[in-house]
């Protein structure tokens, strides 16, 4: 059987560097700019993320980019967008709706 034992100092542990615990990652996104039917978010998430972010942008489109990051629609209407955030195996997902149009 191995023990292993773990210092921790301010939240991080000494031996591996990482939080040994799940912490969400943080994701702040701004406002997003829409011009017509194309919109923008822009944001700012940890500093080392294990990749781009996965957009799912509500009308069937996926990509994935960092921030800032655009999409153009082919119509107006009601959107749930997601963007999701990994680091070292762990899942953050962020949801924005949107309405775009009258």
């Amino acid at each position: 059987m191995k023990i292993a034992a773990y210092m921790m100092l301010a939240g991080w542990c000494l031996f591996c560097g990482c939080t040994c615990e799940e912490q969400p990652i943080p994701i702040t996104m701004s406002d997003p700019d829409v011009n017509r039917l194309t919109v923008t978010i822009n944001g700012a998430t940890i500093e080392d993320p294990d990749g781009p972010f996965a957009w799912n942008w509500g009308d069937g489109t996926e990509n994935t980019s960092f921030f800032p990051a655009s999409h153009t629609y082919a119509n107006r209407g009601f959107y749930h967008i997601t963007v999701q955030v990994s680091r070292r195996g762990q899942v953050e997902t962020k949801d924005l709706y949107l309405k775009l149009g009258k």
